[in-house]
């Protein structure tokens, strides 16, 4: 996901703040209790991204695309 976002932003001349926000977020980050493993800067966004790759596995494609 978070090299999908980067290029959709150089892309668009990184001009949309809201997407600079989120690759802050999303950015990779050491993981301060495995320093083998990596985490986002934002460690909400780690489970947020858990939650909607779990929502996608029970429900596949949404309908409304």
């Amino acid at each position: 996901m978070y090299y999908f976002v980067s290029a959709y932003w150089e892309r668009g001349g990184r001009r949309d703040g809201s997407v600079n926000l989120l690759m802050s977020d999303i950015g990779p980050s050491a993981d301060p209790n495995d320093e083998a493993a990596i985490w986002s800067s934002d460690p909400a966004f780690w489970f947020d991204w858990l939650d909607a790759v779990k929502v996608a596995e029970e429900r596949g494609m949404p309908d409304n695309l």
